[in-house]
């Protein structure tokens, strides 16, 4: 770790852990990557560039590869990217030979996009939408679906519309039928 915290932020973290065993019982891996703090208390950046390989969880969970490469600024509005790419993740009789996940925007207009390729199941998404800090609601989409299980596969028809109410917490789906 090199650098400071005070009125401006310039904190940069070298991670290098090329063995996770025994750090916690059943731990495994290595973890290695760069994680930068800029801005200032009231808007903060965060990068983070980090690969892990052979992670595993006791004998229930392991992940050949996964990076995870991303900025974040706030401020006015939070906004940013972030790339997730995991290789070869498995637990008990799940495998997922690929998992991606994209995320970029800001509050008022963002896009996340998943995709998996894997057995038993294997699929893809797109939620796009945005949300307002006066009303504390967040209004967006879901489309782009497609998922193969072992009953069948399964997809919306349509654009389905999505509405989150924070102060409620509650969720409305539209017609997706």
């Amino acid at each position: 770790v090199k650098g400071s915290l005070a009125d401006k932020w310039n904190l940069d973290t070298k991670i290098n852990a090329p063995g996770l065993d025994g750090i916690l019982p059943g731990l495994g891996g290595v973890i290695i990557g760069d994680v930068k703090l800029r801005g200032d208390l009231d808007a903060p950046e965060v990068q983070a560039d980090l690969t892990a390989r052979g992670v595993r969880w006791q004998k229930d969970l392991s992940i050949d590869n996964a990076v995870i490469k991303g900025k974040v600024t706030s401020g006015e509005q939070i906004k940013g990217d972030l790339s997730v790419v995991v290789r070869q993740l498995k637990q008990a009789d799940l495998v997922i030979s690929q998992l991606t996940l994209d995320a970029n925007g800001s509050e008022k207009k963002h896009t996340v996009k998943l995709d998996v390729k894997g057995e038993p199941v294997s699929g893809r998404l797109t939620l796009a939408g945005g949300f307002d800090r006066q009303t504390e609601t967040w209004k967006g989409n879901l489309s782009n679906t497609l998922f193969e299980t072992p009953v069948g596969e399964w997809q919306l028809s349509k654009v389905m519309a999505l509405d989150y109410a924070n102060q409620t917490q509650e969720v409305t789906i539209g017609t997706h039928c």
